[in-house]
């Protein structure tokens, strides 16, 4: 499949290629993806999504898939990660389509 070609990376890596992908946001409108503002921005940040998957995260999970997979389950399911992911997988003829890649390869694997 398409996620075959896409190679593993870092969740920071991941999500860092998303900045500036614009978005539709259900309470807040039309914004464009920071990725500092994402990775530090308080308790929902994807900073704090790491620190899940060290800490909190299910043992047997933690032994199973990698911290930056579980992260980005808990960021794509906490954050606004999953309205950034929902309009470039939405967009296929995006030009940042393929941005989004690296990111659904850690929430899939």
């Amino acid at each position: 499949g398409i996620l075959d070609e896409v190679p593993v990376v870092s969740l920071p890596e991941a999500v860092r290629r998303l900045h500036g992908v614009k978005f539709s946001h259900p309470n807040r409108g039309d914004l464009v993806f920071d990725f500092k503002s994402a990775w530090k921005d308080g308790e929902d940040s994807l900073e704090q999504c790491i620190w899940w998957a060290i800490e909190k995260a299910p043992e047997d999970v933690r032994a199973t898939v990698s911290i930056d997979c579980i992260a980005a389950i808990r960021g794509f399911t906490g954050t606004v990660m999953c309205y950034v992911l929902r309009q470039l997988m939405t967009d296929r003829g995006s030009t940042r389509f393929r941005d989004a890649l690296p990111f659904a390869k850690l929430v899939l694997v």
